[in-house]
């Protein structure tokens, strides 16, 4: 329902604009009387009657200002009327001018309009028009989505730094390993190259032996070397010069290796103290030597095999090298 003052607005805009009296009537919801009251009080007509012309109210003087494009402080000035005042009247004329959108719009956004305003103006100078402006709001309205996919991303690149950082752990780890290993082989292929050569000098020794022997098997080098071998073991046999310090070698190994054995010196001093040696006591002495000390015997035995086939096998490698 429209206040008192909302209802004289209406009469003078409709007045100023030439409607006539029952269409400002209508508009308005004021009687015919009420209607020429006004338009004699703001307009100055003295028609013909018999009441005394008042005069317009601070409303009435306010609204035909800013009629005449007055801003709001210049009527605040010019009537002397409180701002908050002003704002109401400029309101309700904006209202009657067909502006009420605006005015709702301020009603709702009052001290963040200043603010709404120079957002727009920015866009404007910017170059932005309704569809780029619509792009923007629809962002807006999107901040809170895109803030959290935004968190998630950056979470989703802390995992991965993590797995990263992990990996390059593990590939340093691998690296170690790789050079451990590394050094393994090459150690190992340093051995290799050695037992190389090696077996390459033996494979030559068994091929100069092979070849020895096939030129030997026919040849009559073969039969002399044959013979002089088996002359040589022989005469080995049979040389006491041989034979004899071979077996002093293996006693006195025998009785370094255990001294204990030297008692059988002693017992058989004991035992023959006429130290003289005929074919009875000689036969005696054999008896008891060998009944009484035949592990020691075997000893000596076992060393002077050993001796021997030393002995032998490198006469018949001189006497081979020599032939070759």
């Amino acid at each position: 329902m429209l206040t008192s003052d909302q209802k004289e607005t209406i009469v003078i805009k409709m007045l100023n604009e030439k409607r006539s009296i029952r269409e400002i009537a209508k508009a308005s919801q004021k009687s015919f009387s009420d209607i020429g009251e006004i338009k004699r009080r703001v307009l100055g007509e003295s028609a013909s009657y018999k009441k005394k012309k008042k005069k317009p109210s601070k409303v009435a003087q306010a609204l035909e200002l800013f009629s005449k494009n007055k801003t709001p402080i210049e009527v605040a000035i010019e009537l002397e009327l409180d701002p908050k005042e002003i704002e109401k009247i400029y309101l309700n004329y904006l209202g009657l001018n067909g502006l009420s959108q605006l005015v709702n719009i301020h009603k709702e956004l009052r001290n963040y309009l200043p603010n709404l305003i120079n957002f727009y103006w920015s866009l404007s100078e910017a170059g932005a028009d309704n569809k780029k402006i619509k792009e923007i709001l629809d962002m807006a309205n999107n901040v809170l989505e895109l803030k959290s996919e935004i968190k998630r991303l950056q979470n989703e690149r802390k995992n991965l730094e993590i797995q990263i950082q992990n990996k390059n752990n593990n590939l340093q780890d691998l690296d170690n390993q790789i050079k451990v290993v590394s050094d393994i082989l090459n150690i190992e292929y340093t051995n290799l190259e050695s037992v190389q050569n090696e077996i390459s000098e033996y494979i030559k020794q068994l091929q100069n032996l092979k070849k020895l022997i096939k030129d030997s098997e026919n040849e009559e080098q073969y039969r002399k070397l044959e013979k002089q071998i088996e002359d040589t073991l022989l005469h080995i046999i049979d040389d006491k010069s041989v034979n004899l310090p071979l077996l002093l070698i293996a006693v006195f190994e025998v009785l370094r290796n255990d001294p204990s054995k030297y008692d059988i010196t002693f017992n058989y001093l004991d035992t023959f103290k006429n130290d003289s040696i005929n074919g009875r006591d000689l036969q005696s002495k054999e008896n008891y030597l060998y009944f009484n000390n035949i592990n020691l015997f075997q000893e000596i035995d076992k060393i002077y095999k050993k001796l021997y086939k030393i002995y032998s096998n490198k006469i018949i490698a001189n006497i081979t090298t020599n032939i070759i």
